[in-house]
């Protein structure tokens, strides 16, 4: 009777081990976006338990982005582009999220917008999963996010965001083994039909932040890019869209 009792107990132990380690598992983010980090005379970057925030210098600017990161991925690992992107002249708000993995807090982003009541065009963004939580969000109540950037991910038919007056970008690559060329075309039917979609020949999808030491994550191709080559592309399409909000 009592291994009846304990067998099952054992496992459910087991299960919930397996799922510990599993949310504890995180890809560290390369070395290069702590150098992002430090302040300058360009940009100043502050960091709690909740976001890591980059803010141009003399902090006037009026567009804001807020990037919720990819699944089981540091934050840290969009510094570089984040500081990147602020040097442009827009801030950069970067969400840390429970287990690093956006989904278990799809709201995350709500609060920002009362936070920062100078900012007047507010970006929602998300990298992989965090793109897809980014989606959830958006599509689970209005907010003050008038537009969305999707780096290498897409939504689905229940979080549809086809007739959510928003203006969309989606920056995929053309070897990306997890969110394939194959995947965004099945995703395009659930955002705006004006999205745009751009396609970043010979980029995979770990290279869309900088993490993992160099290693490629499982599942995902080798690129056919370097993957600074490839940030550099992120930032410069990111920029542009950015800045039609102040034309």
């Amino acid at each position: 009777m009592k291994k009846r009792v304990l067998i099952p107990i054992l496992v459910l132990c087991l299960l919930l081990l397996s799922l510990w380690l599993y949310l504890r598992q995180e890809a560290p983010a390369d070395p290069i976006n702590y150098q992002a980090m430090v302040s300058d005379d360009q940009v100043t970057v502050t960091e709690s338990k909740d976001d890591i925030v980059f803010t141009p210098a003399g902090g006037k600017t009026t567009v804001a982005l807020v990037y919720y990161p990819g699944g089981n991925v540091a934050p840290q690992s969009f510094a570089y582009a984040g500081r990147g992107i602020a040097e442009a002249g827009f801030q950069v708000i970067i969400l840390k999220v429970p287990f690093a993995l956006a989904i278990f807090d799809i709201g995350a982003a709500y609060p920002y917008p009362d936070r920062y009541p100078e900012i007047e065009h507010w970006y929602l963004s998300g990298f992989s999963l965090g793109g897809t939580a980014a989606c959830f969000a958006l599509a689970k109540q209005d907010t003050r996010f008038e537009a969305l950037i999707l780096y290498a991910s897409y939504t689905d038919a229940k979080h549809s965001l086809r007739d959510a007056g928003l203006r969309v970008l989606s920056i995929s690559g053309s070897n990306d083994g997890l969110a394939t060329p194959q995947k965004i075309e099945a995703g395009k039917a659930f955002l705006p039909s004006d999205t745009r979609f751009l396609v970043i020949e010979g980029a995979n999808h770990t290279q869309f932040a900088l993490y993992g030491g160099g290693k490629i994550q499982k599942n995902d191709t080798k690129a056919g890019i370097e993957a600074m080559a490839q940030q550099k592309l992120v930032i410069e399409h990111t920029v542009a869209f950015l800045q039609e909000s102040l034309q």
